[in-house]
Order: C-alpha cells, then sequence, then structure tokens
C-alpha cells in the first residue's frame, strides 16, 4: 500500500516567559515520497542566554541536514543524523562557553514508502494511534520508569518515587558527550490507512494517557490541524500555572498515491486559531474535560513488529462526553459504521505517562543547586561531575531488533514556528508524576 500524508503543528510557551522546544517538517526523497519530523525539547534554564533553545534549535536543524545528505539504510541515517547533531551541540558550546551547560532531548521520525523509523534521546513522546489504540513507540530516558519499578517490586513507596529529587531528570540527552542511551530500533513499523503519529514534548505530560486517547479517538479522520489543536486546547484548558513548553506534532496517514503533503501551519495562524477558538469554546472545553478521569496510568512501549502484526489489544475505553438531546426525526440514512471505541495506553514496565501529585513542590530551574536528601542522589551540575548513584536494583533498556533499508533524500527543513499562549495545568493522582518542572541533563549513566 502506498500512503498520503498530511502534517500539521502546534507550540505554546506554557507558563514559562521562554520557548525552548523547536521542530521542523523536512520533505523529500524521490517525488517528495519521504518524510521527516524532528522535534527537540532544549534544557539550559532560562535567562538571557536561552541556551536551551540554541541547543533544540541547532540540534534540529543539523539533523535534517545531516539526514538529508546521509547514506545507506534509513536507521544508518538516522543514526549519523544523531552523531552529527550531538557533534554539533558540542561544538557551539566550546564556541560560545556562555551558554552553559545546555543540551536538549531530540526524536527523528522518518516516513518512507509506508515504513516508519526512528530514534529519539530523553523523554519527548511518539505515539501511534490505530484502531482505538494509543501506543507509545519511544522509550522514555528519565529517572520515572526506574523509579516506578522500584515501587512496584516493593523497594520503595510511591511517596518516595514522587519526592525523588532526580524525578524530572533525565537521563540521556543530546549535550555533547557521548549518547550512551538511545532508541534505535532496525526494523521498521509498517503504517496503515488511519494510522496518526504524534510526536510531543514533555508538556504533554499534562494530560493523562486516557485523556489524549480520547481526544485522539474524537478526532480521527479530522485534519491533523484539528487533532494538534484540541490536543493543545486541553493543556489550555488544565489550568496549570507552571505549564511547560508544549510541541505537538501530528501526521496523519491515510491510503494513496505516495505523494507526501506536508503542511505545517504558520506559528501567527497557528496562535490566531488557538485564540480564537480558546475565546469561544473555553467554558464548554472546561467542562468536558472536567469529567475526563485522571488514573495513575502507565505506558508501554510498542515493540518493534514485522508488517501486519501488532501488541495484543488492551481492554477498550469509552470517551465520557455528554450525550447531546436527540434531534428531530430526520428520514432514514444508511447507517453509518461505528468507530473503534479508544483504548488506554497498555501497562508496562518501564515507561510512565508523568504527572504532578497534588501539593508536590516542582523542580528547582535548571542550573540551580539542589540540596543533597538523606538516601538519594541528587542531580549534578556538570556532564561530567560525580553522577549521582541511581535508585537500586535498575535494570537498563532492552534489545534493538533488526533492520530496514532506506534510499536518498533532497528535501529541506523550514524552520519551527513558536506559537503563543497561556496554558494551565491538570493535577495528576497517585501513581503519576509531573514533567512539568524545568529539567536538568544528567550526564549518561549505566544501571
Amino acid at each position: 500500500m502506498t500512503v498520503a500524508i498530511r502534517t500539521a503543528h502546534l507550540k505554546i510557551p506554557g507558563g514559562r516567559a521562554y520557548q525552548e522546544d523547536y521542530c521542523t517538517f523536512s520533505q523529500g526523497g524521490d517525488s517528495g515520497s519521504e518524510l521527516l519530523a524532528v522535534l527537540a525539547d532544549g534544557m539550559g534554564g532560562q535567562g538571557a542566554s536561552g541556551s536551551g533553545a540554541t541547543a533544540s534549535e541547532i540540534a534540529c536543524k543539523t539533523f535534517v541536514e545531516s539526514y538529508r545528505d546521509a547514506q545507506g539504510s534509513v536507521v544508518e541515517r538516522l543514526g549519523a543524523a544523531l552523531e552529527r547533531s550531538n557533534n554539533s551541540v558540542a561544538k557551539k558550546k566550546k564556541e560560545a562557553p556562555e551558554l552553559g551547560d545546555m543540551g536538549t532531548t531530540l526524536i527523528g521520525a522518518a516516513i518512507r514508502d509506508n515504513g516508519l523509523q526512528w530514534v529519539s534521546v530523553g523523554d519527548s513522546h511518539l505515539y501511534l494511534y490505530r484502531n482505538g489504540e494509543l501506543r507509545k513507540l519511544n522509550e522514555d530516558h528519565s529517572f520515572v520508569p526506574m523509579l516506578d519499578r522500584l515501587v512496584e517490586r516493593g523497594e520503595m513507596t510511591r511517596e518516595e518515587a514522587l519526592s525523588h529529587p532526580n524525578r524530572n531528570a533525565i537521563r540521556s540527552a543530546v549535550m555533547g558527550a557521548e549518547i550512551e542511551l538511545r532508541d534505535l530500533p532496525e526494523t521498521s513499523l509498517t503504517l496503515r490507512d488511519g494510522d496518526i503519529i504524534i510526536l510531543a514534548s514533555d508538556g504533554l505530560d499534562t494530560l493523562d494517557g486516557n485523556t489524549i486517547v480520547n481526544i485522539v479517538h474524537e478526532s480521527a479522520g479530522e485534519d491533523p490541524e484539528i487533532i494538534a489543536r484540541d490536543l493543545m486546547e486541553a493543556v489550555e484548558a488544565a489550568g496549570k500555572p507552571d505549564q511547560d513548553n508544549t510541541t505537538i506534532m501530528v501526521i496523519s496517514v491515510s491510503a494513496g498515491d505516495g505523494r507526501l503533503s506536508a503542511l505545517p501551519p504558520s506559528s501567527k495562524l497557528a496562535i490566531a486559531a488557538l485564540a480564537v477558538l480558546l475565546l469561544i469554546g473555553a467554558a464548554g472545553a472546561a467542562a468536558y474535560f472536567a469529567g475526563v478521569p485522571i488514573p495513575g496510568l502507565n505506558v508501554e512501549r510498542a515493540a518493534p513488529a514485522q508488517p501486519e502484526t501488532g501488541a495484543p489489544p488492551a481492554a477498550k475505553v469509552i470517551p465520557q462526553k455528554v450525550t447531546p438531546a436527540t434531534p428531530a426525526k430526520a428520514p432514514e440514512q444508511p447507517p453509518k459504521a461505528a468507530k473503534p471505541q479508544p483504548t488506554p495506553i497498555p501497562a508496562r514496565r518501564d515507561a510512565t505517562i508523568n504527572q504532578r501529585q497534588p501539593g508536590q513542590p516542582p523542580a528547582p530551574a535548571a542550573g540551580s543547586q539542589q540540596p543533597a536528601q538523606s538516601g538519594t542522589p541528587a542531580a549534578p551540575q556538570q556532564p561530567r561531575a560525580q553522577q549521582p548513584a541511581p535508585p537500586p536494583g535498575v535494570q537498563g533498556q532492552g534489545p534493538q531488533t533488526p533492520g530496514v533499508q532506506g534510499q536518498g533524500f533532497q528535501g529541506q527543513a523550514p524552520q519551527g514556528q513558536a506559537g503563543g499562549g497561556q496554558p494551565q495545568g491538570l493535577q495528576g493522582q497517585p501513581g503519576t508524576s509531573s514533567g512539568s518542572a524545568p529539567r536538568q541533563g544528567l550526564p549518561p549513566q549505566h544501571f
């Protein structure tokens, strides 16, 4: 099957005075048959230097250029582009020491023919929505899954995990040093008609997994701009004062002639549309989303599968929405096929939707000093400084799988656009954590 692709993205600074997310789509290949989506969430703290924004922009632009110029299979080109992005951050840090210990997360997702492959570092998200199910595809390189495993084994209480000083830190990032933790599956995921792919920074963690799947389910079949808008409206309607920067990229897949249609909206149009929609429907949106449950929810990374093979389906979740009054009877129409009901993200042992427990204090801004806590490691301030001891009994990431061949790339990369809006946030219940606090990039560690 050949596929037709439509794309869209939105960005907001949230409750921050600065925007450190960066994203871009780039189209290339023979007759525009290949699409590359790249998202980076920078870190380095607020301040005049803007080091987090610098790191994310450099990493994204270098990744696109490197992927276009690289030779070999898709997985080889993704790996090479990641290395060059890391080197470009290291070079910039040497040229401008005032930028400090900057770094960034990064996801690069490539679609060629009807296959999806990716590389990711950090805690940004890559989701696949298919037939009412939402699955997290990439690995989570934060401390959250490690701490949750300790809770499951009874080696740590939930309260200790939620208050751990390194909970909001990430174990791997693009910082110019060696990247020891990366997610680079070698097997391509075969795309199907109706698939929706979502890349997002951790600002989306304001919403729990059930809320995300309900929103995507309701918007499935619509333009990707509508899906991105509905998700961003939910983040804004949550009312979180310290809402993190949020970037959402949506890729809609349908059967077609193999030509890709990349249509990311401009920043000004995205901001204007979002503002008008919020003014018109703020009350209704708040009422709707107030009724969605917020459970502590684990998510599963779908194992890279052979074509037409997927993870077993999970229990279905019916979207919670008020049923309108029955209208006057209209002439009979042929019955429409019902949409499959959405499914919550199935539980796994090594990734977790991040939500902050009510009452949990936000983590300090990146670059600030954290007091050491008895019995728990404190996040270090320099990449090569003494590393905090990991929580006991944690295992490393799982194995990777064999790969797929790719071809040349001719596209150009439009720059990511910044959006506007002042969001606010949902509070998680026990079993959830927050990714909204400014994150600190830790040097890679072995566990």
